[in-house]
């Protein structure tokens, strides 16, 4: 046995590159491995499906309804689900009796049955959900906790209600308070869909199955007035497509804040509790990852817990691409593998090592006939590289969000974050971010990326009112870089958060940008076959045509298979090996992966507190990241 483990061990480090911040090497190195792109505009979601089954196209762009297309898994197309950020939930009046129990509340949670209404209701359309942060994002623990609310459990229900002393005091069959007196529960719904009506009424039969007098009222008038001005309510029924951002929680800190509990807008449950302020300060002003995440996690605890709100169930949406020609497709958090990633990952397929070239076929349904990105651009839409935009792929930033969720450097080869505690030189309050550029960063043209063009860029979107990035740079007090490779951001607060302000906002050549400062950006109408458009992606504009646009590589790319990062190592050396045995090595490596991993499926599927559809969610992920895994020159991706 111990022969065994030294053996695996031997094996894996023998092919395991060194990481850096967290990001094996090879990926940082690892594309474009196509030798072009197209995207072929004006089709329609119809036309797409069409257009896939026919090997025309091999990545349908546009998400769409979980059972909407009869579409199958094949040995040439994959059909993956993954979660949509929209999920219907139930928000309490805490400021109520006996809405103001926390045993109250969770015996609502309790009695419902989630996956019924995701699987029988909604038709296997949606999963069940325990976290207001929907699984799409990083931040969420949804699943995590060693308990769940994903079926019902009528016994924790009644044991939660008795203990309360809600009880059934003269026999009429429901429950009363613990003075005596009778009271109904009524279930607003605010919309008029069919599935709300139906899931209302499931929450309504629930509370029915636990003694609990309850109705729904199917109005919608006034519920959304009430609420945000925290009038009178019982409970009610809303749909939210996340309340902010998934990449960015800090709304975590405002939404359920005991101070909001009357503020217009904010905390429609009223709730109140000063376990889960306390926890407000880290979120919103701590700068290292470590303890935002703890905040994060432990606000979602409580919240969890405590259920002033109680998700039920989040949508799903289907992703299809074919899997005959490439490989290397890899799923994002949002939006499937229609991403920045996949493009930048996929290689033809082959029993090589790597095989350079071959054309990706991406269906578009909108025209492109427009090249400022700023027309159509925001921060949200820039920094959710799963909503695939093509100015993505025209500019970089500091740092990129990665397929998982992750922030990785990007255009800087490192960076540090510093307050007032760290460094004296900090003003009091403020956060300064230092970067330290990539050496081998260069623009399309072949001029060098300096910290020069970082810093125009970002007085360029600071000083431009009406920019649409420049709401993004309110709290930045200054910019600037001692040296060519070196800059200094500092802000008017404390906070990691920043990263997702700043730090992710496209970069841009200062030569350009002067450009557009004299035309203005707004009318700024650049040629993308021209030699004066200027960028730093990955891919470059070789031909623009009615219905077609294709990219070509960009040859210049620092961090193309041609050019290795300053701060990247370089994989472990094949001289003295034959090409068979390395083979062989990468071979049986990823057979014990693979064998760990069906043990590991094996014992997740036979757990009991998951339901079918979660699972086929999170095999899924593990599909993409499987795949993933095999797109890196050496199999060697590293995931979370």
């Amino acid at each position: 046995m111990h022969v065994v483990a030294l053996f695996l061990f031997i094996i894996c480090f023998s092919i395991t590159p060194l990481t850096v911040n967290g990001y094996q090497s090879t990926e940082l190195m690892a594309g474009p491995s196509i030798g072009s792109l197209e995207f072929h505009t004006g089709m329609s979601l119809d036309d797409q499906i069409a257009s896939l089954q026919n090997d025309e196209i091999d990545i349908v762009s546009n998400c769409f309804d979980t059972g909407e297309y009869d579409l199958v898994n094949t040995d040439k197309i994959v059909v993956h689900h993954v979660p949509l950020d929209h999920y219907w939930y139930l928000t309490i009046n805490c400021r109520k009796i006996p809405f103001n129990m926390t045993a109250f509340r969770r015996a609502i949670a309790f009695a419902l049955d989630k996956q019924h209404i995701a699987e029988d209701m909604l038709e296997g359309k949606a999963i069940p959900l325990d976290s207001c942060v929907p699984l799409t994002s990083p931040w969420s623990i949804d699943g995590m906790n060693d308990y769940d609310y994903y079926t019902s459990e009528i016994k924790a229900a009644n044991d939660s209600l008795d203990s309360i002393r809600i009880q059934d005091i003269d026999n009429d069959g429901w429950r009363e308070l613990p003075d005596g007196q009778d009271f109904t529960v009524n279930i607003e719904i605010a919309s008029s869909s069919y599935a709300a009506i139906q899931i209302a009424r499931a929450v309504r039969d629930s509370l029915r199955l636990v003694g609990v007098n309850a109705s729904t009222i199917e109005t919608w008038e006034d519920i959304l007035s009430r609420l945000y001005f925290h009038g009178d309510y019982d409970i009610v029924l809303l749909m939210s497509s996340s309340f902010q951002d998934i990449y960015d929680v800090r709304w975590l800190g405002y939404e359920f804040w005991s101070q909001y509990a009357n503020w217009p807008y904010y905390n429609y449950p009223n709730f109140k509790n000063l376990t889960y302020d306390s926890w407000r300060h880290q979120l919103l002003h701590a700068t290292d990852y470590e303890s935002v995440y703890e905040a994060a996690t432990e606000m979602q605890k409580i919240l969890i817990y405590e259920c002033p709100i109680i998700p039920i169930v989040e949508y799903l949406q289907s992703t299809a691409y074919r899997k005959d020609k490439f490989e290397g497709f890899v799923c994002s958090p949002r939006g499937g593998v229609a991403n920045w990633w996949t493009n930048y990952l996929v290689r033809q397929r082959s029993e090589q090592m790597r095989l350079v070239g071959g054309t990706l076929r991406w269906g578009l349904q909108e025209q492109i006939d427009d090249f400022n990105m700023f027309h159509t651009t925001t921060i949200e839409t820039w920094t959710a590289c799963a909503s695939f935009g093509l100015a993505t792929e025209f500019y970089d930033s500091l740092l990129k969000i990665a397929w998982d969720g992750r922030i990785m450097p990007w255009l800087a080869e490192s960076f540090t974050i510093l307050t007032h505690q760290d460094d004296a030189r900090v003003p009091e309050g403020n956060t300064r971010f230092i970067f330290k550029i990539l050496d081998n960063a260069t623009w399309s043209d072949g001029s060098v990326i300096t910290a020069s063009d970082v810093v125009y860029t970002l007085l360029f979107y600071y000083e431009t009112k009406d920019h649409p990035f420049h709401r993004s740079t309110q709290n930045l007090t200054s910019v600037y870089a001692p040296r060519e490779n070196v800059v200094y951001l500092e802000f008017n607060t404390e906070s990691y958060w920043h990263i997702y302000s700043v730090c992710l906002l496209p970069i841009m050549q200062k030569d350009v940008l002067e450009q557009i400062r004299s035309i203005g950006w707004d009318d700024w109408a650049p040629d993308p076959t021209s030699d004066n458009f200027v960028t730093s992606g990955p891919f470059v504009v070789s031909n623009v045509s009615d219905n077609l646009l294709v990219m070509r590589p960009n040859l210049q790319y620092f961090r193309g298979l041609h050019s290795v990062p300053t701060n990247a190592t370089t994989p472990p050396s094949m001289d003295g090996q034959s090409p068979f045995v390395f083979i062989l090595i990468i071979g049986m490596s990823a057979a014990v992966v693979m064998i760990l991993l069906l043990i590991e499926v094996g014992s997740f599927l036979k757990s009991s507190h998951r339901t079918s559809l979660l699972k086929r969610v999170i095999l899924s992920r593990l599909v993409c990241q499987t795949a993933s895994f095999a797109a890196s020159p050496f199999g060697t991706l590293a995931y979370r």
